[in-house]
């Protein structure tokens, strides 16, 4: 049988489509990516007054045929007040000015490594609620293109005045729900200056007021805020005399 000049062109056509395809599938398998993250802790939360470091975790996979050295780094941007001193373990750790692992840690072909990987971030314990991210990137030694990464949103926040006040019990605050203003009452003179902050539920500072007590009793006047819920803090000379929380009407 004779094959129609059209027929046969469109033959040659298809031919030359499956030749490309095979000569396109292995460069396509040898740019996919060998590294997956499996799993990790995508918010870490701590206490604003008491932790001293808070961390993160993850497991890593190597995805491919063979085994594979791999190094991490952090991406040294958009640090605040709460993440600029942090610091990063991967087999071990490392001064919070580094930035990248010097040591590899070898992942086997298919297998994953759940210990390795530390993230540090180490709170002032000032008593402000705050959070900001940090993201770190995991790649191969001997190709830092075939990488993956991550972002680890860390918070902390007066996890022991959501539900109580602490502190010393010579001080009350009422009303609470308050309107206009509050009354801040000692049972004893503050000698040195205080200072009575209020944050609200992203951890920003919207209002101060530094004052000393003589007779006892302060009245602080907050009309000018809008209602909601809020976090406070009494400090005298850096030292936390109470925190809680706040309810305005």
């Amino acid at each position: 049988m004779t094959l129609k000049p059209d027929i046969f062109e469109s033959l040659k056509v298809f031919r030359a489509i499956v030749l490309l395809l095979l000569l396109v599938s292995p460069f396509q398998k040898s740019n996919a990516q060998s590294l997956s993250i499996v799993s990790f802790d995508s918010i870490v939360i701590g206490d604003a007054w008491q932790s001293n470091a808070i961390y993160a975790h993850a497991s890593i996979k190597n995805n491919s045929a063979f085994d594979i050295d791999v190094h991490v780094k952090r991406i040294d941007s958009g640090y605040n007040a709460l993440t600029d001193n942090n610091a990063i373990c991967w087999g071990t750790c490392y001064l919070p000015d580094v930035s990248e692992s010097t040591m590899a840690i070898t992942i086997e072909a298919g297998a994953k490594d759940s210990l390795n990987f530390t993230g540090h971030v180490y709170p002032d314990k000032d008593g402000i609620p705050n959070s900001g991210n940090i993201t770190y990137v995991f790649f191969n030694a001997s190709k830092p293109s075939d990488s993956v990464l991550m972002t680890v949103n860390y918070q902390v926040d007066l996890l022991t005045s959501v539900q109580d006040e602490t502190g010393t019990n010579n001080i009350e605050l009422y009303p609470n729900p308050a309107k206009d203003y509050i009354n801040l009452e000692f049972s004893e003179n503050v000698t040195n200056p205080a200072d009575f902050k209020l944050f609200n539920t992203r951890g920003e500072l919207v209002f101060h007021q530094q004052f000393t007590i003589s007779n006892n009793t302060k009245k602080v006047y907050l009309n000018k805020l809008n209602s909601g819920i809020y976090f406070y803090s009494i400090t005298e000379d850096k030292r936390n005399l109470k925190t809680g929380r706040l309810i305005i009407h």
